[in-house]
């Protein structure tokens, strides 16, 4: 029987952390793209969003910070999967950015240290040792290293904002302000992990939120935004900035994006008193290094949304958008292409009711959009518009009024237009976790008891409920091992660290085969993995993994394997870092290679040996 107790949990979860009245909320449609034609086009939008933050001064909804989260990059291909650095079933591999990299081939190791980057080798570990060090003159961010043709590249994400490493502007200490940020790319060439050679610097406007590397296509995108604060108007130099470009020694003054490159966000029905603080600027750009030149091209986005998530596959990035309505949010997909002959051409936009967590939640397979998205209660929920007894006439009627009641929901789209929806299910609880596995999915949702549930697709137009499984505790990521299997990290019952092996080689009847305590020592501990699964570290084959604890004594990175023929989690040792008065370093990442574990904590970059699990050499981080 399944306790459920009502408990305020919405923090812990975008999805239940929208407000709003109860009223009935006006209908809300699905917003357009209008590109624009010339400037004078553009400032004449914004200027609108102006003129009614004047009006409606008493009206203003306050900007929300983008939620970062992401995959683990650096795994080996695998049949229908989608992100994670595994191969979409329609384009090939995606990695992406992270704060360290490795190229696993040649034994090396990425890091940031201050304004530098170091290559480190880590593999054969009896060769540990520092091989060279850039100084990049910014705040490095994130890195993604990749191969093209004979070429190796390290392609480097940084800048000064309110999320980059450096300080935060004094201005940002009121509600929200304008701040000066910047986002910056960096190319090198690391064929020589000896002597780098650095290509090209380009450095914009904006704070750079996320990159994605398309390993065949040997192209980089990267989604970076900024606010046009609409309190006092917006100056041209804010409206159309400009990006520096640093090639061959030679600096350039370029356009950000042209603005016939710009898309203005379209939407009636969120006039006339909808009036938000600032308006979202978002820029999409794509780096092709399988050309000499390094072109980079870019597609800018205007509306007034207040969060953007990133997903993408080899063929299409997406870009979700939280857009309010008068009384009511939702979340709208837009599709741009990756590998077409227009790069980034938009291709269509779908309207999502509600909230869409996080990146594991969407998914693209056949040209079918897929999404996982949660209904709170707030904005007015709709208790007469539940999934009715006829598939047809429900669709008709969510697709004209997308009003739904509370709970949770799969949605599936073709071309920007519903297609198939289930549910509402699990109504009183909020998802955690989610996971397509090719022609079925699976999902986390949570109040005190954890139900796993899947659901099948193999019919994208009736997506249908297979079957559910109640554990204690939560998982708060889910990792597709293949052959019907996911590694779950979470918490479990007792409050500690824990990682689930869940069965659902039988969708109708997934099971926990093996669930193994991180920390058996008991109480309360937490792990990086909960908010950024790019902390679980595995290695190319999804056998061995680390999960980065942390509890009152210290943290620690807890290693183990899997062995799926006989459905077993197997501990392989662990690391330590007690806390002190004068210590509180903490372990954020471990990389995998043939004989050694490279580590990334708060203070140092380690390299141990696996067998025995001994450090062999430790490179200070300086902050």
């Amino acid at each position: 029987m399944k306790i459920r107790i009502v408990l305020s949990l919405c923090c812990l979860s975008l999805a239940a952390c929208s407000g709003g009245s109860s009223s009935a909320p006006p209908s809300k449609v699905l917003g357009r793209f209008q590109k624009a034609a010339n400037c004078d086009e553009v400032k004449s939008y914004v200027q609108d969003y102006v003129d009614r933050a004047q009006e409606f001064a008493d009206r203003t909804v306050p900007v929300a910070p983008p939620v970062l989260e992401g995959p683990t990059p650096g795994t080996e291909p695998s049949p229908d999967s989608g992100e994670d650095g595994v191969a979409s079933p329609s384009g090939g591999t995606v990695i992406q950015s992270d704060l360290a990299f490795t190229d696993v081939d040649r034994g090396l190791f990425f890091v940031f240290s201050a304004n530098n980057l170091k290559i480190l080798k880590a593999s054969p570990a009896a060769e540990a040792q520092v091989l060279s060090e850039v100084e990049l003159g910014f705040p490095p961010q994130e890195l993604v290293s990749l191969k093209v043709g004979a070429r190796r590249y390290a392609v480097i994400f940084g800048g000064q904002g309110y999320f980059g490493i450096g300080p935060m502007p004094a201005a940002a200490e009121s509600t929200i302000a304008p701040l000066n940020e910047e986002s910056i790319l960096a190319v090198y060439d690391v064929s020589n992990p000896a002597s780098p050679t650095k290509l090209l610097q380009e450095t914009a406007p904006g704070r750079f939120l996320e990159a994605r590397a398309l390993v065949e296509g040997g192209k980089v995108a990267w989604v970076s935004e900024r606010w046009l604060y609409l309190g006092e108007g917006v100056e041209d130099a804010d409206l159309f900035p400009q990006k520096t470009s640093l090639r061959d020694g030679g600096t350039n003054q370029l356009p950000l994006s042209a603005c016939q490159n710009t898309l203005l966000y379209q939407n009636e029905s969120l006039n006339p008193d909808y009036a938000p603080y600032s308006l979202t600027a978002t820029t999409i750009s794509l780096l092709d290094l399988n050309q000499a030149l390094l072109p980079v091209v870019s597609q800018a986005v205007l509306s007034p949304a207040w969060r953007t998530l990133i997903a993408a596959n080899g063929d299409h990035l997406m870009l979700a958008q939280n857009v309010d309505g008068a009384e009511r949010s939702d979340t709208e997909v837009y599709r741009f292409d990756l590998g077409g002959e227009t790069p980034l051409a938009f291709l269509d936009a779908a309207q999502v009711p509600g909230n869409i967590l996080n990146q594991f939640f969407i998914d693209e397979r056949e040209g079918v959009l897929r999404v996982f998205h949660h209904v709170a209660p707030s904005f007015g929920s709709c208790p007469e518009c539940p999934v009715a007894a006829e598939p047809a006439a429900a669709l008709k009627a969510q697709a004209t009024d997308p009003n739904l009641a509370t709970g949770n929901y799969l949605s599936t789209y073709r071309g920007g237009s519903l297609l198939g929806r289930s549910g509402p299910f699990e109504e009183d609880e909020v998802p955690y976790a989610a996971r397509f596995l090719g022609r079925f999915a699976c999902v986390v949702t949570f109040i005190q008891i954890d139900p796993l549930t899947c659901f099948d697709l193999q019919d994208p137009a009736k997506p249908a409920k297979l079957g559910e499984l109640e554990i204690e505790g939560v998982s708060f990521h889910l990792e597709d091992l293949g052959q019907g299997f996911l590694l779950g990290i979470g918490r479990g019952g007792a409050g500690g660290v824990v990682a689930n092996l869940f069965d659902v080689s039988e969708p109708s009847q997934p099971q926990l085969a093996k669930q193994l305590a991180l920390n058996p020592g008991g109480g309360t501990s937490f792990s990086e993995v909960f908010y950024d699964p790019r902390a679980l570290g595995k290695d190319q084959e999804l056998r061995n993994f680390s999960v980065p604890t942390d509890d009152a004594a210290g943290s620690k990175l807890a290693l183990f394997s899997v062995d799926l023929a006989t459905r077993n989690l197997q501990p392989e040792g662990e690391l330590l870092k007690p806390f002190s008065d004068t210590s509180y370093d903490a372990f954020r990442r471990a990389y995998f290679f043939a004989d050694s574990l490279a580590t990334l904590s708060f203070q140092k970059a380690e390299i141990f040996s696996r067998s025995p699990l001994s450090p062999v050499f430790s490179l200070p981080l300086e902050n």
